[in-house]
């Protein structure tokens, strides 16, 4: 079956002794028994990483034919999926084993049999599979679920793994940095100077309250505890992180209201 799997399995390589070529064989045929991994990219939304999500996601990959046994037969040369091992006569006496690419090899010692009635489509045909994703809240950009052995089958190799990578959408008016989120808030001059009351809304829905009570000068920021992203595997949250941006009357003010400021403000 397919078994996610959050962690990257440890395989251990094994020891043991022989000449140079069986090391080298040796390791190159630890390779060949596991097709290589897929990695299929999950578009999400601030949001949907913030509470978490589940969703089934299809792909192709390819399968072994359920009688590929039967059409195989014993080939000595074949030493894995596509590579035979052939001796060439360096000079008189000398013989070095040559590794060629070698298609009819399809595992060690065997190889396949050409219009094979068992699986008139070949080894391997395609399959549409689906998986269940379950994305955690406050997972980031570039985090990986992933499923052992569901990637493509091939004769003597264990299937791949498949990985499915975050990748985030961008919001229109947060960005995150870490588990912080980070806005760009815009006010009037007179709140700036006054103080105001207002409200954020939330990637789940709620409305956070933003109060000032003092000055607020241009390019401040104020960080608002446990209103960011869920520290996934470490509980609470990070914060919110507010960049005040002060918006200034335009064009030029009457007389009358310049004395006005003048005098409210001048013994400040």
């Amino acid at each position: 079956g397919l078994k996610r799997h959050e962690a990257n399995e440890n395989r251990g390589s094994g020891g043991g002794g022989g000449g140079m070529f069986d090391q080298f064989f040796g390791r190159q045929r630890q390779e060949e028994r596991r097709t290589p991994d897929l990695v299929i990219p999950a578009r999400l939304t601030l949001s949907q990483l913030y509470k978490g999500v589940a969703f089934d996601i299809d792909f192709d990959r390819q399968v072994l034919c359920p009688n590929y046994r039967e059409c195989q037969r014993e080939c000595p040369e074949c030493h894995g999926p596509g590579v035979s091992v052939r001796q060439q006569q360096l000079m008189p006496g000398f013989m070095q084993q040559v590794q060629v690419r070698d298609d009819r090899c399809v595992a060690r010692g065997k190889c396949g049999v050409p219009r094979c009635r068992a699986c008139p489509h070949g080894l391997l045909e395609p399959e549409t599979a689906t998986l269940s994703v379950d994305v955690e809240p406050g997972m980031r950009e570039g985090d990986r679920i992933t499923f052992e052995e569901a990637a493509d089958e091939a004769v003597g190799a264990k299937p791949g793994s498949l990985h499915v990578a975050v990748r985030t959408l961008r919001h229109e008016f947060f960005t995150r940095d870490g588990d912080d989120l980070h806005l760009t808030m815009r006010i009037p001059l007179v709140d700036a100077l006054t103080g105001f009351n207002t409200t954020v809304g939330h990637l789940d829905g709620r409305q956070v309250d933003v109060r000032r009570r003092s000055v607020v000068a241009c390019g401040e920021v104020q960080r608002l505890k446990g209103e960011g992203m869920p520290r996934r595997g470490r509980g609470g949250f990070g914060d919110m992180v507010i960049a005040y941006a002060i918006t200034f009357p335009k064009g030029a003010l009457a007389q009358e209201r310049r004395e006005a400021l003048a005098a409210a403000l001048g013994g400040l």
